[in-house]
């Protein structure tokens, strides 16, 4: 049994679920009919192996993976390349997320419909489900939007860096493999940053990691070091795309003051160095 785009979006959403979802709420995430959401589960229960058991919406809980189950999905899906791969509402919102926090372009509702391959009126409540769960959070954090900057994190700059590290940090532990790529590719795509992401990038700073554990004095592992790069052409990018004034600049290098006493600070401005050499 052939699984189409719908059907792999069922598939991708089902995989990324952590607790039992019934097929109604399935259906709302993924902007699909209820009847639409059986049909497709039934082509998967079809696609995969017959002796793995049915995946079966039970009343009034819904629908989660067993580990064998998730194996035999995870087995179907091993081979997709992008062109197959459709966001789950969570991943679309990651997605948004980030890329409105490093682009220095301006964010319009067209180049989020670009971006998630999804409609206008799926992005817009995208966006209000964004400023929803932003309002809940514990940082005074905000999505705001202006004609100059279009949709932009509003808060302090440190804040918006720390906040893109934690999303990255769920992205890069919870998120799926093929997710991950997706993010990159697009950013790279629809930024043209390319360079941040290079192998050249990448191969100088994996070099510069066998030497600065032993001057800070601490062993750095090959999974803590891979991680660090995978995320600094993020934050680079969410760095540089960081609007202040005169006075906001003053008062935050202020702020830094005590930051540029430190062996890290001075490591990070050894390696910045050797970047822009090589």
């Amino acid at each position: 049994m052939l699984l189409d785009k719908k059907s792999y979006a069922l598939l991708f959403h089902l995989l990324a679920l952590e607790e039992p979802e019934t097929v109604m709420m399935i259906s709302k995430q993924l902007d699909q009919s209820r009847r639409k959401i059986y049909y497709h589960l039934d082509k998967i229960n079809e696609a995969i192996p017959s002796d793995v058991g049915q995946i079966i919406s039970y009343p009034r809980v819904g629908i989660v993976l067993n580990a064998e189950q998730k194996k035999a999905c995870l087995d179907l899906v091993a081979h997709v390349n992008d062109y197959f791969y459709i966001m789950n509402v969570k991943e679309r919102i990651q997605m948004m997320l980030i890329y409105i926090a490093v682009s220095k372009e301006r964010v319009t509702i067209d180049k989020l419909v670009q971006l998630t391959g999804v409609s206008r009126n799926t992005v817009l409540s995208d966006l209000s489900a964004i400023r929803q769960e932003l309002s809940q959070g514990q940082g005074s954090i905000a999505l705001n939007v202006s004609k100059s900057q279009g949709y932009y994190l509003d808060c302090h700059p440190k804040l918006k860096i720390r906040y893109l590290y934690q999303l990255l940090h769920t992205v890069y532990t919870k998120g799926t493999e093929n997710f991950i790529i997706i993010v990159r590719d697009k950013i790279t795509d629809f930024l043209d940053c390319d360079i941040f992401f290079s192998d050249a990038v990448r191969s100088y700073f994996k070099g510069q990691m066998l030497t600065i554990g032993s001057e800070l004095g601490k062993k750095i592992n090959r999974h803590e070091s891979d991680f660090m790069i995978s995320l600094l052409p993020y934050l680079f990018l969410s760095y540089r795309n960081i609007q202040l004034t005169e006075d906001e600049k003053t008062i935050l290098h202020s702020e830094f003051v005590m930051v540029r006493r430190k062996k890290e600070f001075h490591i990070a401005q050894y390696l910045a160095d050797g970047l822009e050499k090589n």
